[in-house]
């Protein structure tokens, strides 16, 4: 699952533990964040939105699009390294 893929990425930059802490803690407020934003895009809209954690050691850009009723994220890169989504957000 992608989810998991970001967190390997995460883990090396803070080790497993500290990943696992990152993405617990910030993962829920960037998912209802870059939801809310696709939620508001038209129809056929990509929407793309970095995210940074607190002390700058990584970076997570969100990238989804807007069909019809679905809001769907297509990807996440951390730190450059792109990860397949391909889920559908609510």
């Amino acid at each position: 699952m992608w989810i998991d893929e970001v967190t390997e990425r995460l883990s090396e930059v803070y080790g497993r533990a500290g990943a696992g802490k990152v993405c617990m803690t910030i993962m829920p407020s960037c998912m209802a964040d870059f939801a809310k934003m696709l939620k508001k895009a038209r129809p056929g809209d990509i929407v793309k939105e970095g995210y940074a954690t607190e002390d700058g050691m990584a970076e997570l850009i969100f990238t989804g699009r807007r069909t019809g009723n679905s809001c769907i994220l297509d990807s996440v890169e951390v730190n450059g390294h792109r990860i397949k989504a391909e889920a559908t957000l609510q």
